[in-house]
């Protein structure tokens, strides 16, 4: 576990200097854990694969700004949650009428009125059980 921990963080270095063959290995390495955990947010297999997208484009375009790249792991799940919230929110803000329900962007269901409001407070709880998760992970984890 201790050479993952360390991998990761010189591979954070590296894509910091600009490394092209840093970034295929990052991506390489951490999308499929990203968009497990996009996956069970959202519900959806398009919904997750367009959030893990756009986090990352956030994480190309910020990895300068990581200050500690011995927390790549929570860096990169603290934008991915960050996305995903972005889009509920967008999702969420958007105005409906009652009479006509609309198609989420990010499940593929339709949202009416009354179930709208009860979703997001789920989706939000289980964004945070698996922050605390991952957090208690970290705190319990020798590397």
């Amino acid at each position: 576990m201790m050479s993952d921990s360390l991998d990761d963080e010189r591979l954070a270095i590296r894509c910091q200097l600009g490394e092209r063959a840093a970034f295929d290995a990052l991506i390489a390495r951490w999308h499929h854990p990203l968009w497990k955990y996009a996956r069970r947010i959202t519900g959806s297999d398009d919904a997750a694969s367009d959030a893990v997208q756009e986090a990352w484009l956030k994480v190309l375009r910020s990895i300068d700004r990581l200050r500690d790249p011995s927390k790549l792991r929570s860096w990169l799940f603290g934008i991915m949650r960050r996305v995903l919230m972005d889009r509920l929110r967008a999702e969420y803000s958007a105005p409906i009428t009652a009479a006509a329900p609309e198609k989420s962007v990010v499940r593929s269901t339709p949202v009416t009125v009354t179930t709208r409001r009860i979703r997001i407070e789920n989706i939000v709880d289980k964004c945070d059980r698996q922050v605390r998760r991952s957090s208690q992970f970290n705190e319990h984890t020798t590397f």
